[in-house]
Parts: C-alpha cells; structure tokens; sequence
C-alpha cells in the first residue's frame, strides 16, 4: 500500500490537495458521464432501470469468495 504514502508526500506542498481533488472530481464527472450515456441504457425500459441495474451488476460482479470452490 505505497499509494496513502506517496499521496501524504505529494499533499504536504502547499495547493497540492486542491489539485488532487479537482482532478478526482473531474474523473469522477467523466466517469459518470460514461455510465450514464452508455449504449445499454437506451436497451432499458424506462419504466424499470433499477431492476435492469441490478441484473447488470449480478452478470458483472466477481464470484464471492463464499461462491469460490476450493482447489486440492
């Protein structure tokens, strides 16, 4: 876990935070932007995205660790 360490060391310049977080913010704008005007959601019906989200995080969402079969 270097990267709490390295960001401490960055964020101890002056400005260095209000540069992080603007640039997280804009990440987050363009990540959001991304999701919400993907193809698939003009497949949805708009009566029921909350179901289709569901079924859309099931059909992506890595096996839990309780789901995982051990290996001899």
């Amino acid at each position: 876990m270097r990267t709490p360490v390295l960001m401490h060391v960055r964020l101890s310049r002056p400005g260095a935070l209000a540069k992080l977080v603007d640039r997280m913010r804009a990440e987050l704008r363009e990540l959001a932007t991304a999701v919400v005007d993907h193809p698939h959601w003009a497949t949805v019906p708009r009566e029921d995205p909350v179901n289709a989200r569901m079924q859309l995080k099931k059909q992506t969402r890595l096996a839990e660790p309780d789901d995982v079969t051990e290996a001899a």
